[in-house]
């Protein structure tokens, strides 16, 4: 993946956030090979691109904008499992059928909460690989009022947020 083709995304995707207000994602597939075998490579590959993405970011003015890597997790537990205490524990659950997704967004301020039942935490360990104090990483599990009431599965999600 060049720089040059990271410009270029951000450019169109910064450009398409500001005139519509809507969100602009990008799959990683798009800039790596899609034929990943494992959820070890899924995820570094992941985080290596979106590294790179947050280090052109610095060229570009995104202050009002947000700018993050969403990695979905399996999605087979209908108990609150709360953050992964190691890495590896945390890879082993990546759902390696779906493809991680960076999105550049404008934030906006909900009017009223969504009925859900939510856990939301701060990984609480290092990652190697990520830019020092410039992207945080959370881990999240949420289902709706409907679903706990049928005792569905929760969705489990990590984030990984760049922090200009």
């Amino acid at each position: 993946m060049k720089k040059t083709e990271i410009k270029t995304w951000l450019s169109s995707a910064i450009d398409e956030v500001k005139t519509t207000g809507n969100a602009c994602d990008i799959h990683v597939d798009e800039f790596i090979s899609p034929n990943i075998n494992s959820s070890e490579d899924l995820f570094y590959d992941s985080l290596m691109i979106f590294n790179k993405i947050c280090q052109v970011a610095v060229e570009f003015d995104i202050k009002d904008l947000e700018l993050y890597l969403h990695i979905d997790l399996k999605n087979n537990l209908n108990k609150l499992h709360g953050v992964y205490s190691n890495i590896s524990e945390l890879i082993e659950s990546i759902d390696i059928g779906s493809m991680p997704e960076i999105i550049l967004y404008k934030p906006v301020l909900p009017t009223t909460p969504p009925p859900i039942e939510f856990y939301r935490s701060i990984i609480p360990f290092k990652i190697k690989g990520i830019i020092d104090n410039k992207i945080i990483g959370f881990y999240k599990e949420y289902r709706t009022y409907e679903e706990l009431l049928d005792n569905e599965n929760f969705y489990r999600e990590l984030n990984f947020i760049y922090c200009k």
